[in-house]
């Protein structure tokens, strides 16, 4: 809950009927990310899976420029 009130937390909850918990944390690195997980008391007796997301915005902007290029390539 501190976490979630210090704005590292963005959402999550624990999924029904599953002995899990999910949240969306926002964090500047890889390293910071492994320190708020490595800090949390049950570190060492959970399975954690950690995927990176990339906002859409992002995405898109990436996507726009590989077109771009690809564009440049054509005859």
């Amino acid at each position: 809950m501190k976490l979630e009130a210090d704005k590292k937390i963005l959402a999550g909850g624990l999924p029904v009927g599953d002995r899990a918990l999910v949240f969306i944390l926002e964090a500047a690195s890889h390293e910071e990310v492994d320190r708020l997980l490595r800090d949390l008391p049950a570190w060492g007796v959970l399975k954690w899976a950690v995927t990176p997301l990339q906002s859409f915005a992002g995405r898109a902007k990436k996507e726009r420029s590989v077109v771009k290029e690809f564009k440049k390539q054509l005859p």
